[in-house]
């Protein structure tokens, strides 16, 4: 008997992400958020310190979702 293989969803329906979030102490009383990101189907991964690094990161995945998909453009 095959052991039972769950269904994917193709590159173009979803994308898995891995999000590690933490505040990283500055001392002095500061502290900041910072984060790690995977791109679970392409092991790509990265650190990152801002939202905006955060969401290019993940972004870029989504731009390259859908060529023909005119709503971003």
């Amino acid at each position: 008997m095959k052991p039972h293989k769950p269904a994917v969803l193709s590159e173009l329906e979803s994308h898995l992400f891995i999000v590690r979030m933490w505040r990283e102490d500055l001392g002095d009383g500061q502290s900041e958020w910072r984060a790690y990101l995977r791109h679970v189907p392409t092991g790509e991964d990265r650190y990152v310190r801002t939202w905006q690094d955060l969401e290019s990161f993940m972004g870029q995945y989504n731009d390259r979702s859908d060529p023909n998909d005119q709503s971003t453009q």
